[in-house]
């Protein structure tokens, strides 16, 4: 432990009598890390100079691993039709809504309107929900701060895959 030795340095140069260190060692102890799955998109599809990390519901990857056989052979789970080495546009979205009955009355951001508004109806903290759409503040408090939420995040996203599920029991 890097305390430990500067105390060590301080009372071999007579600028400390003791070493509280081993006190604080089992305080400071490390805590076990909390390993979920999220995926991590590059600073370039997002359009903005970060990584953005995107925890997972079980649902999820229960999807993905349907989807792998169809899709996992490429750079993306939901590539263009005709250019497999792009991203399956907006537009594919919007035929899908159409093709399912819901033209003129959804759109793909429909779907974020819906979900901030039914995790802040259910008491979500404002700032998992925003960092979740991947939304940043534009005054100060944005430019210095740089939490992920993971955990948070995490547990709701859970909490949204089961809320999604229930409506469709």
């Amino acid at each position: 432990m890097r305390c430990s030795e500067v105390f060590r340095y301080a009372i071999i140069t007579g600028r400390a009598e003791n070493n509280p260190s081993a006190e604080l060692s089992t305080a400071l102890a490390k805590t076990q890390p909390k390993n979920f799955p999220f995926l991590a998109t590059d600073a370039d599809v997002v359009k903005k100079d970060r990584t953005y990390l995107i925890p997972l519901s079980r649902q999820f990857l229960v999807i993905l691993k349907f989807l792998h056989p169809i899709t996992g052979h490429g750079e993306y789970v939901f590539p263009n039709r005709n250019h497999p080495d792009k991203s399956m546009s907006n537009g594919a979205i919007l035929h899908v809504i159409r093709r399912i009955g819901f033209a003129n009355r959804a759109t793909g951001h429909g779907f974020r309107h819906q979900f901030s508004s039914v995790l802040n109806e259910n008491g979500f903290n404002k700032d998992w929900i925003e960092k979740q759409l991947n939304h940043e503040e534009g005054n100060v408090r944005g430019i210095y701060n740089h939490a992920q939420y993971l955990e948070g995040r995490r547990e709701m996203m859970q909490w949204y895959a089961d809320y999604i599920d229930g409506l469709t029991a």
